[in-house]
């Protein structure tokens, strides 16, 4: 009897071990592999946020774009004024060269009057000559400002797009996002005043004294400079000088991209 009791006992044993619900092995390494692609995303404030009031985290980064917005309207009219003397530089480089070989042929004898004149010649087509390298020195240097510029938008393109329309960024989108943000009345409205603003204030800063400092130093004579062909190629530069600021206006307009400028 007690032989049957333990064997019944082993075998109701046996069954519970059997029957238990098994451990799903994959349980643990889904629930690691599910926090490992997590994205984090945050949702915008949505087009919708920008009717009424503009919020101040909103304003901060039109702030910022009304800035860079007047940084590139000096630096492109400080680009068209260093064009514009440039090339006025040029054309004296190329008459001094023109004249200097012209007297070179004229002054093989060192006791020729001539050759004083040569020698003249020779030290002034010099000093033109780094006058146009400055210049072109200062062309680069705007290049480059224009492309710190166009960094610094994308930059807060990035930062509005996001808080508008939230994150993760679609970058193929991010540019027509944010000319659907300053298309919305209260921003092209608040775009607007900050312009006009720059336009009035703007006008006593560095951006006007810098404008004036160019012009000024484009129409101070060349004292130095005793070859005739320079003398005549400045004359044509004064004569073109009452042209330009109207010339200027229109070259800001031209739709088609220009030779050396970059535009953001």
């Amino acid at each position: 009897m007690k032989l049957a009791v333990a064997v019944l006992s082993s075998i109701l044993l046996v069954c519970s071990v059997t029957t238990a619900n098994p451990v799903n092995p994959s349980a643990t390494t889904d629930t690691g592999a599910s926090t490992s692609t997590f994205i984090p995303s945050t949702k915008g404030i949505g087009l919708g946020a920008l009717d009424d009031a503009l919020p101040d985290n909103v304003k901060h980064l039109l702030d910022k774009y009304a800035e860079i917005e007047n940084d590139r309207n000096q630096q492109k009219k400080k680009y068209w004024l260093l064009k514009y003397r440039y090339e006025g530089q040029h054309d004296v480089v190329v008459g001094c060269k023109k004249y200097l070989k012209t007297l070179g042929y004229k002054s093989q004898n060192n006791d020729d009057p001539k050759h004083g004149e040569f020698q003249k010649a020779k030290l002034d087509y010099e000093y033109q000559l780094s006058k146009l390298d400055e210049l072109l020195k200062s062309l680069d240097e705007c290049e480059s400002e224009f492309g710190r510029l166009a960094e610094k938008k994308w930059e807060i393109d990035k930062q509005i797009v996001g808080l508008v329309f939230g994150t993760p960024l679609d970058f193929e989108s991010v540019l027509h996002q944010a000319s659907l943000i300053k298309k919305t009345p209260s921003v092209k409205k608040y775009l607007k005043l900050k312009s006009f603003k720059y336009k009035i204030f703007g006008k006593k800063s560095g951006g006007r004294r810098k404008h004036k400092d160019l012009e000024s130093s484009d129409e101070k004579p060349d004292e130095e400079s005793g070859s005739k062909s320079n003398k005549k190629s400045t004359s044509k530069k004064r004569r073109a000088s009452s042209k330009f600021m109207g010339r200027l206006g229109s070259l800001f307009q031209r739709p088609k991209r220009e030779d050396r400028e970059p535009l953001i």
